[in-house]
């Protein structure tokens, strides 16, 4: 169950960071303004942010985004 909660918080925030990705990358790069974890059920938001490598306010990185993508799932 743990498993499947994590994928669905995963492809909630491939979504999310994909969409930015897209923006950033049609205006130059932009900044991330927001990551929003949905989905979680047993694990806190808090704790899934932890694994990311990217952060609020940070220049959006489609490499990096990728590796934070890829951190949640090791």
């Amino acid at each position: 169950m743990e498993r499947l909660s994590r994928l669905l918080v995963g492809f909630a925030l491939i979504a999310a960071i994909w969409t930015a990705a897209a923006d950033a990358s049609a205006q130059g790069r932009g900044t991330i303004s927001e990551i929003v974890v949905e989905g979680a059920q047993r694990i806190e938001p808090g704790t899934i942010r932890s694994y990311l490598l990217i952060k609020e306010g940070e220049a959006a990185d489609p490499v990096r985004i990728n590796r934070s993508l890829k951190s949640l799932f090791a």
